[in-house]
């Protein structure tokens, strides 16, 4: 499988030793899915032809990768009597409750945006994400 992605190389500073992060992105998934950490003296023997070097591999949502991912703003009612001063648990709940089968909802309702009154009642808002096949 072929697709477009980035590589990040940085030298993250404040892990107590000189150390390259390499992070691998998939740009249709919008999502790191490999970093490798190396010491510093490991990546200079790859750079100057060294082959097999030890590293520390994590990967995560492989599930995603080669997929294209799908965001949507999900808002929904608030139960009543629900503070709209960031009644994160509450929140939380309905929208577990509200989004659609396949889809996962964002449990981010930190912005100044989240909560928000309409017609009298509180709402609250976040997005909700998929993946889906590229042949979709």
């Amino acid at each position: 499988m072929k697709m477009k992605g980035n590589l990040t190389i940085s030298r993250p500073q404040g892990f107590g030793k000189d150390q390259i992060s390499i992070t691998v992105r998939d740009d249709d998934a919008v999502l790191n899915f490999l970093n490798i950490k190396i010491d510093l003296a490991e990546f200079t023997k790859c750079l100057t032809g060294l082959a097999a070097v030890d590293c520390e591999l994590e990967t995560r949502d492989l599930e995603h990768v080669g997929k294209i991912r799908e965001r949507e703003e999900l808002v929904f009612e608030m139960p009543e009597g629900s503070s709209i001063s960031r009644d994160k648990e509450a929140a939380n709940i309905e929208a577990s409750k509200a989004t659609p089968e396949g889809w996962e909802y964002s449990s981010y309702f930190n912005s100044q945006d989240s909560f928000f009154t309409e017609d009298g009642k509180s709402m609250a808002r976040t997005s909700i994400l998929r993946w889906i096949d590229k042949d979709d």
